[in-house]
């Protein structure tokens, strides 16, 4: 079953390498073989140029050192083209492999990367990728090389004594079989180790993440991290030290079993030709035993690598095949008509054992404006995330655009109709302009749209401030960018919400990091441009939920209560009691400031 396993990937690898390259292949499989057939021929030769110097003519030498040198040099031009040409193709293998992945990260179902099992896959598969290139190709090729080598160099020493071929193929399986539990062994080492070694990375970068350096060194957290990282460091490269140290012996064990070989072939030479054993015959036989044990090398390397490669590609072609987002040619969507409609829905996390969404159910109308409220981990970025289709296999009911359900519509025209700011937004290496027109890249050159987002997300005096104004780059890792505060980044992000012609807006904590002032100011602009939009806003910031047409408490999953502000501050209700708890800071403080002046309230 394995075999048939490891046959059906190996042609759906041959499958991407003709793919991405036919000629390429070809011409790589062509020189593969040719390189081992001259190497062949020279080994004849250096018998032939041994052979006439006992006696043979000058010009029959000359012309046999002739012919030995141009088989030289066409072995090593093969192996220059051969060089060449991995390194071409190692190109095009890298970017179709990296390519492919992207291109299915892109369309991956989102619940899916929430789990840990697959980002874990996932991860494994973003680094194994340089070994199913050309690398896989190169293993593969060295394989049949070495093979070939072997056979040809067996038919070579054919005439010799029958012992000699004996001792050669024994010294070539113990070599190959000694080997390859060598490799086996680094393999145990390497799956047994993997994970401390991402751990050990993960320390280590520990020291290199700019934006964990201040709590480090307030915390004082250096030499904490430091003996953790220490410590999977030896537990990771100990065993990788002692195979270290256990191949050398082997190498050096070889070696002397090497001249060993040679001492025992050449003496069973010498007894059975007696003086007739030609100097063309003796540095055939030396150059043959040092050219098998160094094919058996490429041998079980190459094999080595090609296991170790297949015991990936199971991983590689399951991340491949991965669900995807159903890409539904249904209606399209050209924004909202009627309202919204979560209908008794439910939902949990792959893996999780509790529902993070229980029954849910409510509507929101065209043109309202509702705020989602309710303490950390109450379900309201999961909820939002189910209304944007992210999220799309429920347990149980639906969601609903006016009137159809939202896995009935075309993807991307709902998409293009929707704006949102999540709470970890996106802040890239780009120019300041570039990372708010990506909001919407169909009006990239719209300079109107673009000064519009500026002024209403407050972010006109952000530009004003930067050294190259709208080109300016943003973060310092690259291009000398300015680095930029929590609260100037927050609205960068949302003047890319705004630049985006949509008709429905979600915004999940868009002010968490922006001053009280700016706060005002930002709302104040967000309820004006918003009018005839429906708008969902995700808060903890509940003096703002007095603005909105209607307020969605949420608790543990389900919906605790819904109204307006007055209804839900006038009655006994969670939205109350979290209110008040609020306030309680802003009334503290007004009776400080009452005492300090000594008026009255």
């Amino acid at each position: 079953m394995k075999i048939r396993e490891n046959l059906a990937f190996a042609i759906k690898i041959i499958g991407i390498y003709r793919a991405v390259s036919l000629v390429g292949l070809l011409w790589i499989t062509l020189l593969s073989i040719s390189m081992p057939l001259l190497q062949s021929l020279m080994l004849v030769y250096t018998e032939k140029v041994g052979n006439s110097l006992a006696g043979g003519q000058a010009n029959v030498i000359i012309l046999l050192l002739f012919i030995q040198s141009v088989l030289y040099c066409s072995a090593q031009i093969c192996m220059l083209a051969n060089n060449m040409l991995e390194n071409k193709l190692n190109l095009k293998y890298s970017l179709y492999l990296n390519t492919s992945l992207k291109e299915k990260l892109s369309k991956i179902k989102i619940h899916l990367l929430d789990d840990t099992e697959t980002h874990n896959k996932i991860v494994t598969v973003r680094h194994i990728i340089p070994q199913i290139g050309v690398s896989l190709l190169s293993s593969i090729l060295t394989l049949f090389q070495a093979i070939l080598a072997i056979l040809g160099m067996i038919y070579i020493l054919r005439n010799l004594h029958f012992s000699i071929l004996i001792l050669l193929v024994l010294f070539s399986l113990a070599n190959i079989f000694i080997s390859n539990i060598f490799n086996k062994v680094q393999m145990n080492i390497y799956n047994t180790t993997s994970e401390d070694m991402r751990l050990k990375e993960y320390y280590s970068q520990l020291f290199f993440n700019r934006e964990l350096m201040s709590e480090s060194r307030m915390f004082q957290l250096h030499k904490f991290f430091l003996e953790k990282w220490k410590a999977v460091f030896w537990r990771v490269e100990t065993p990788n030290v002692n195979l270290m140290n256990k191949r050398s012996v082997l190498a050096s064990s070889i070696q002397i079993s090497i001249n060993l070989l040679q001492l025992i072939m050449l003496i069973i030479l010498v007894n059975t030709s007696g003086s007739a054993l030609s100097v063309g015959t003796f540095m055939l036989l030396t150059q043959a035993v040092l050219q098998i044990q160094g094919r058996a090398n490429e041998l079980v390397a190459s094999l080595s690598h090609i296991h170790q490669t297949f015991m990936f590609l199971p991983l590689y072609f399951e991340v491949l095949n991965l669900p995807e987002e159903e890409q539904v040619q249904g209606e399209e969507f050209s924004g909202l008509k009627e309202g919204i409609v979560v209908s008794n829905l439910s939902f949990k996390y792959i893996n999780s054992s509790s529902k993070i969404l229980k029954d849910v159910t409510f509507s929101i109308k065209k043109g309202e404006r509702v705020a989602i409220v309710g303490h950390n981990g109450s379900g309201k970025t999961t909820i939002v995330k189910c209304l944007l289709g992210l999220y799309d296999e429920f347990l149980e009911g639906s969601i609903y655009y006016d009137g159809l359900s939202i896995s009935d519509y075309n993807k991307d025209t709902l998409r293009n109709k929707i704006a949102v700011l999540f709470q970890n937004y996106g802040k890239y290496p780009f120019s300041f302009k570039e990372n708010v027109i990506i909001g919407d890249l169909k009006n990239i050159d719209n300079e109107e749209l673009y000064n519009q987002a500026l002024n209403s997300s407050n972010s006109r005096s952000i530009v004003n401030s930067l050294p190259n104004g709208s080109n300016t780059s943003l973060g310092p890792e690259f291009n000398k960018g300015i680095d930029m505060s929590g609260g100037q980044w927050q609205k960068t992000a949302l003047a890319r919400v705004y630049f985006r012609d949509a008709d429905i807006v979600f915004l999940d904590e868009p002010t968490s990091a922006i001053d009280p002032i700016s706060e005002n100011e930002i709302y104040k602009h967000f309820f004006e441009i918003t009018k005839g939009k429906t708008s969902i806003i995700l808060t903890h910031r509940l003096g703002m939920c007095k603005w909105v047409d209607k307020i969605i408490v949420l608790d543990k999953g389900q919906i605790k209560e819904i109204g307006t502000h007055n209804e839900l501050l006038n009655k006994e209700s969670l939205y109350r009691e979290m209110f008040l708890a609020q306030s309680e800071w802003y009334i503290a403080e007004q009776k400080i400031t009452v005492v300090k002046t000594g008026q009255q309230l």
